[in-house]
């Protein structure tokens, strides 16, 4: 398990870790350290971080009023470095934020922090896992923040 990721709690403080194998031969992919719950915590890039911390910029760079949240590291990744998004923070100086979520990680306390009027895209899978993070985030946010649910059902 080579690669660490920080989690983050509803204050943007960093509260715990993931360690992620980047092997496909390992029983297990992902899990926190030994004794450390995982509940209440979420991945969170710098922009997610700010908005956690009740700040709506980074530096130079200001938030966009879009918030993605992932399901897992390696889409956490992928939008957290999405070439678009740099490109448009570059052009406007605003981007959006991008946090990862896992078992347990999505709470009311998250939610709180998410600011009202917010445009939150649900990127998680199109399972049954995927579809009850969904519905929790959906359910928390959906009085005042537009909730999209993007892609689509597996095949």
């Amino acid at each position: 398990h080579r690669l660490v990721v920080p989690m983050f709690d509803h204050h943007g403080r960093r509260r715990s870790l993931r360690f992620r194998s980047v092997s496909k031969d390992v029983a297990v992919k992902a899990y926190p350290p030994t004794g450390f719950a995982m509940g209440g915590l979420v991945m969170a890039d710098p922009m997610a971080q700010s908005i956690l911390e009740g700040d709506l910029g980074v530096g130079r760079t200001l938030w966009d009023g879009r918030v993605v949240v992932t399901e897992g590291e390696p889409d956490f990744w992928t939008w957290s470095s999405a070439e678009a998004r740099w490109l448009a923070e570059v052009e406007t100086g605003e981007t959006f934020a991008v946090f990862g979520i896992v078992s347990g990680s999505w709470t009311p306390a998250i939610a709180a922090r998410i600011p009202s009027g917010a445009t939150v895209v649900i990127r998680t899978d199109h399972d049954e896992a995927g579809d009850k993070y969904a519905r929790t985030i959906s359910t928390t946010l959906s009085t005042r923040c537009r909730i999209v649910r993007s892609g689509a059902p597996r095949a």
